[in-house]
């Protein structure tokens, strides 16, 4: 059950000493933040997970992140690499440079949250509003492609089809056209794991 109180700072910031509260979720409300006044966004809320970036590296807003194990879902060790793999975005209201390593910072669990689209211009990135969107495949962890999003595939075998159809990750509140490469994708994170 998320909680009401406040979290213990807010998005687009990291911290180093709030362990205590790592696994915590928080429904907030769905802002644009990084202005003196943040402005309303969607009118839905936000449910934010407080988590331990352990990936060994710095971790950038919009992207997908697994959970790692053994830790009971309150810390993250790098970036989606397989398609349709459960993930969840970094906070995109990070500074550019990420979330340094052994930093605690949110992830989206549920409502609003930008993500990115590959970075090649594809079918993939055909992404219309409303279509279910999964992560894409990628090389390494800490790979350019790493932790970006698909729209869902419904033809291919059954194992990839199974995989597309459990992976999904939410639905998308925009569209994209295959030219929209590394372009912000506003979606709705809605899986079935939470």
């Amino acid at each position: 059950m998320p909680r009401t109180e406040s979290p213990p700072f807010d998005r687009g910031e990291s911290d180093t000493n709030v362990s205590k509260y790592a696994g915590f979720e928080y429904d907030i409300e769905d802002n644009e933040w990084g202005s003196s006044a943040p402005n309303r966004r969607s009118g839905h809320r936000v449910r934010v997970r407080l988590v331990k970036n352990s990936s060994g590296i710095a971790l950038l807003p919009k992207r997908l992140v697994t959970f790692k194990a053994g830790t009971n879902r309150t810390e993250v060790d790098g970036y989606v690499t397989l398609t349709a793999a459960i993930g969840y975005p970094v906070d995109e209201f990070l500074p550019s440079g990420g979330v340094a390593n052994g930093d605690y910072f949110f992830i989206v669990v549920g409502g609003p949250a930008l993500v990115l689209t590959g970075i090649a211009s594809s079918a993939l990135n055909l992404i219309p509003e409303n279509s279910v969107v999964v992560g894409l495949t990628a090389a390494t962890s800490q790979a350019t492609t790493a932790g970006r999003v698909k729209v869902r595939d419904m033809t291919g075998a059954a194992a990839v089809l199974g995989a597309e159809v459990a992976g999904g990750l939410g639905h998308a509140m925009s569209a994209k056209t295959a030219a929209n490469t590394d372009a912000d994708l506003l979606l709705f994170i809605s899986t079935r794991w939470d």
